[in-house]
């Protein structure tokens, strides 16, 4: 009698690596809470398999190499850089990772500048501090600025309208020694902008303009304008 054998056949399955990265995030933003933090948030990437986290980097100017700040994926669409120095200049990127470790290509680069101004007016009348002005009085504008931000601050411009009723006194725009601003004048009978005027009485804004880029700028001498009229009679 014959027997009849089986044969069994063992099929083992093979697993293919994935080798195929995910896409770079887009939307990526940088947005600076002066001395505190910056935050960062970037929009969903993409993946054949799954996208695992992100990976954030951070460089300290232009040109230098990228260091990755978090230690494990980021499982957010957001990060908080609470390592940066205020003052000092950052480019971010962000970067999308797969469960296979393969990361995508960098996002758009982002910094994020602030520069925090405040602004006060001194009203003299005979040479005393007054609240209101009358007419023969002065009034000083002056402008504390500095850089409380994370990179550095491009195309500032503080424009000064001068008050109805208002006549710049000869000579009275200052400038602290250092400081990286210049001053122009709008002539309105001109209707142009100038470095000079010849009649105060034709001048009704005055504009600071701080040269470009702006880096750290504490308050102090370095960090202060001022720009005086006088009320008309």
């Amino acid at each position: 009698m014959l027997l009849a054998s089986a044969v069994f056949l063992s099929i083992s399955s093979s697993s293919f690596a994935d080798t195929v990265a995910p896409t770079a995030p887009e939307g990526f933003t940088a947005t600076a809470v002066p001395g505190e933090k910056v935050m960062l948030s970037w929009k969903a990437a993409s993946d054949n398999v799954g996208i695992n986290g992100y990976n954030v980097y951070r460089r300290p100017s232009a040109g230098s190499s990228f260091s990755k700040l978090n230690s494990s994926p980021v499982g957010a669409l957001a990060y908080e850089d609470k390592t940066a120095t205020a003052g000092k200049n950052y480019d971010y990127a962000v970067r999308a990772v797969d469960a296979a470790g393969n990361e995508s290509a960098d996002s758009d680069f982002a910094s994020a500048p602030s520069v925090v101004m405040s602004e006060r007016a001194v009203i003299r009348h005979m040479g005393e501090i007054v609240d209101a002005a009358v007419p023969g009085d002065s009034i000083e504008y002056i402008i504390d600025y500095t850089n409380n931000g994370y990179g550095f601050a491009n195309d500032v411009n503080i424009l000064h309208a001068i008050p109805d009723g208002t006549v710049l006194l000869p000579n009275s725009v200052k400038v602290s020694k250092g400081s990286p601003a210049s001053v122009l004048y709008y002539d309105e009978t001109k209707g142009a902008w100038a470095d000079s005027y010849g009649s105060e009485e034709d001048v009704t804004k005055v504009k600071f303009v701080l040269s470009d880029p702006i880096p750290s700028v504490s308050k102090g001498p370095n960090g202060q304008l001022s720009l005086k009229v006088v009320v008309s009679y």
